[in-house]
């Protein structure tokens, strides 16, 4: 749906579609949830899956997160600047 949402740019139903994924965030999704915002440039969920990282920095050494975020480099660089750089969010993962 996201695809979809970003495809005509409908802006409420991008807005929505990240919150929803945002919400699921976990272990075994971060590193698909992370190129699905890079590519689709979601920063909102983007922003949602650094703070993930941040705060389980174990998801880097799973084979997931190898397979998607770990084989690319211009990601796993932003990933990495972003979890350096931006204050952490609040506890509820809220989007702007």
């Amino acid at each position: 749906l996201l695809v979809a949402a970003v495809k005509y740019d409908i802006s409420a139903l991008i807005t929505l579609c990240q919150q929803a994924l945002v919400k699921t965030l976990d272990g075994s999704n971060i590193g698909r949830r992370l190129v699905l915002a890079d590519v689709h440039h979601c920063d909102a969920l983007e922003r949602a899956g650094v703070a993930y990282v941040r705060e389980h920095p174990e998801v880097m050494e799973s084979d997931a997160w190898e397979s998607t975020v770990g084989s690319n480099r211009r990601l796993l660089a932003r990933v990495f600047r972003r979890a350096l750089s931006e204050p952490p969010l609040a506890k509820k993962r809220r989007l702007d």
